[in-house]
């Protein structure tokens, strides 16, 4: 039996089809680490802890325990500072500390409004070991 449809469901097929695409994509994109700080970065409500630097080519953690206990839960589900690092260190950011309390993080594909770019970061492939 052969079906014959007219060009206005074609259409509609199409377009359900390429949003599906679009929101794979965008979830796809959305669980990464760069995804995530770029969600919590545009957080008005965090800047006292968080916040992109004026220029908009990085970010400042102004409280490392508070975003140790009150972020990191939330956006990471883990609460250790040092894995958070770890975990940035993997993605390639620069990281400069203030002293103990505060440290700006840079990579040139992280930056204020420019998803496009944050979608082509990867991590350093995790080394397997062998047992």
């Amino acid at each position: 039996m052969i079906y014959l449809l007219d060009s206005a469901v074609l259409r509609y097929i199409h377009n359900v089809n390429c949003l599906i695409l679009v929101l794979y994509e965008e979830q796809k994109y959305s669980m990464t680490l760069p995804f995530q700080l770029m969600e919590l970065l545009n957080n008005e409500e965090l800047s006292d802890i968080i916040s992109w630097l004026p220029s908009g080519l990085g970010f400042l953690i102004k409280d490392k325990r508070r975003f140790a206990s009150e972020v990191m839960p939330v956006y990471f589900k883990q609460s250790k500072y040092t894995s958070f690092t770890r975990r940035l260190n993997r993605w390639q950011f620069v990281i400069r500390e203030h002293g103990h309390k505060k440290a700006s993080y840079f990579h040139p594909q992280f930056n204020r409004g420019d998803r496009e770019s944050c979608m082509k970061m990867s991590p350093i492939p995790r080394k397997q070991s062998y047992k």
